[in-house]
Order: C-alpha cells, then structure tokens, then sequence
C-alpha cells in the first residue's frame, strides 16, 4: 500500500541519525520488518517506525519535545486513519494549514479520521508522546458486517465523494489491554508473507470491532448493552501470548467497556467457562507444543512467565487429567498407531 502521510521532519529535528543513538527504554511498540528514522536536534527528537504492508500501513511514532512545535504533516492520498495516542505529556491537536482545528486527542484515547490531500500540522507540546497510527485500503471494509463498521459510516461516504473537509469519529479511551494488543500486533510483522498480510488485517478488524464496541458504549445509557464474547476470547489470547501467566484478567475491565462481572457472565454463557478458566486454559494449550518440541520445562516457565515448575505441572494435571509424561506417551502412542494403519 502506498505511503500517504508525511511527517516534514527535517526543518524541526534536523538530517537522519543512526538508529542506535535512540534510547529505546521508553518505547512501547516496535513493529518488527519496518522502516526506522531518527532525528534529534538540541533538546528535541522524533523515532519514526513505518511497515508497509500490501493493504495496510502501520506508523508508530515517539516524540521528546522540550518546547511546543506546530509538526507539519502532508497527506498526498485521502485515507482513513486510526490514531492512538498511547503515551502523552497532554492532549495533542490537529490543524488544518489554515489554523482550523480538526480535533483534539488526549492520551490514551484514540479516534479515526478521514482526512483529504492537502497540508496540516500537529500542534504538541513539551513531553513525551507515543502515536500508533494505521490506515488501509478503504475497499476492504467492504468486505465486512455493516454494523461492524457503522461508527465509520460518516468517514466512510466522506472518503466515496472526495469530500474536501476532514471529518472525524467520537473519541474512545485505549487501555492497557488495547496497548497490549497493539504490541503484540508489531512483534508479529513480517514482511513478503502472504499470512503475515492476511494477520494484520485480521488485527485491525479487531481494533475496528473493539473502537466500535467503546464508541457505542459511551452513547448507550440503558445496562442491556453486551459485546461478542469472541471479542474477549481474543483480548485474552493477546494478553496472554504478550504477558503468558502475568496477563490480569482484571485489566480486561480497564478496557473493554464493562464490569469484570458482566464480562465474566457473558463469555460463560457462550463457552461455559469463566475468564480465568480460559485463560488457564490457553496457556496450557500453548505449552502443548513446546513439549513436544522437548523444550524444558523450566524453560516453558519462562516462556509462560509461570512462577515454577510446580504451578506448571499442577495446572497441566488439572486441565488435562494426566501429567505431561502420561501426555505425552499418549500423543506418540497415537501417531504409531497411524503410522502403522
């Protein structure tokens, strides 16, 4: 997909620097396979990370400003937006050239937006700031449920008849959860990878739902309101591949837009188990093939983020009724049985 957004760097953080001068402690995202710049001039500096992928665009910047700047920005093809702001000193604001505002974004919330070609700038002041922002090829929300994607309905006809004015979503509060999930997603990238294209949409379809599901909330007064349970299935499995063990299933609530309860009861009434079973669970299930693969297992612990070897195999006994060597002779027990039919 092509590069439609351009940050004009040079004038405010000065030529190119080698990437290794950037002090990573910081940074929440890395997206892996992308395309890394750093610049820094006196007391300011801008790391920018770009994946270019064939349907999709994912950018992620970090900013360290000691004053506030007026960054310009120029958009060359109309697009649809997500922008997160995921760590920030205070809000930041968009700016037409002309000096109208488009929108305010307070840390740790996010919106989408559809902005035509033309000249902007981004008005930040002094701190630190993490932006993760994506676009995508606008045909592929097509492809999707209309009421998936009914909070892009006003961004969607705008971007149909070139509208010349921007236009934006309500805002919606990003947890730790949504930021986890975003990690996760950049540790994933690959690049040439017909898979690794097909995964990435499959994540910002899920962003999409999840944007929709906050959206809605804030606009719903009446406590009938309910989300896909397959959505919390999924916010689980990111926290736990992000975090293994240490994912808390409590976080779910400072993101998703419930109590733990209400989460609780409808991921039940659809899998017959609760959170914390599944994502016992889960772990369990993916440690199965680290044990094929002979790996040990203090070092599944580790992989697992599990306190011990003992908690590991007491979970693995209560799930699967048998400990990992009766398991395991089972599993090759079964693969002789059909090498010999």
């Amino acid at each position: 997909m092509r590069k439609s957004a351009y940050i004009i760097a040079d004038t405010i953080f000065g030529p190119i620097q080698k990437v290794e001068h950037y002090d990573h402690s910081n940074r929440t995202i890395i997206l892996k396979e992308s395309q890394s710049t750093y610049r820094k001039l006196g007391g300011q500096s801008i790391f920018e990370q770009d994946y270019k992928g064939r349907y999709s665009y994912l950018h992620h910047l970090a900013l360290v400003l000691s004053a506030t700047l007026q960054i310009p920005i120029c958009i060359k093809l109309k697009d649809l937006y997500g922008v997160y702001l995921l760590h920030g000193a205070t809000a930041i604001t968009l700016e037409s050239e002309s000096g109208d505002k488009i929108f305010d974004l307070r840390p740790q919330y996010a919106l989408y937006a559809y902005l035509p070609p033309g000249n902007y700038q981004l008005i930040v002041k002094p701190g630190y700031y993490q932006i993760f922002s994506f676009y995508f090829d606008v045909g592929y929300l097509n492809g999707l449920r209309k009421q998936e994607i009914t909070f892009l309905e006003k961004l969607q006809n705008a971007h149909l008849i070139n509208s010349a004015q921007p236009i934006h979503s309500a805002d919606f509060k990003v947890g730790e959860v949504t930021t986890t999930f975003i990690k996760q997603m950049g540790n994933n990238l690959t690049k040439g990878n017909w898979n690794s294209e097909l995964y990435v949409l499959d994540q910002l379809q899920t962003l999409l739902q999840l944007s929709k599901e906050k959206i809605i909330k804030q606009g719903v007064i009446h406590h009938g309101y309910d989300i896909p349970a397959e959505l919390i299935k999924k916010m689980i499995e990111n926290g736990v591949d992000q975090s293994g063990m240490q994912f808390e299933i409590k976080s779910l609530s400072r993101d998703i837009p419930l109590s733990l309860q209400h989460l609780n009861r409808l991921f039940k009434n659809k899998y017959g188990i609760t959170l914390t079973a599944y994502k016992k669970k889960y772990i369990i299930e993916k440690s199965i093939p680290l044990l094929i693969r002979k790996i040990p297992i203090i070092g599944i612990c580790e992989i697992l983020e599990m306190k011990n070897e003992r908690t590991f195999y007491r979970l693995f006994q209560k799930l699967n009724g048998m400990n990992t060597n009766e398991f395991l002779d089972r599993l090759n027990s079964k693969r002789d049985i059909k090498a010999t039919s």
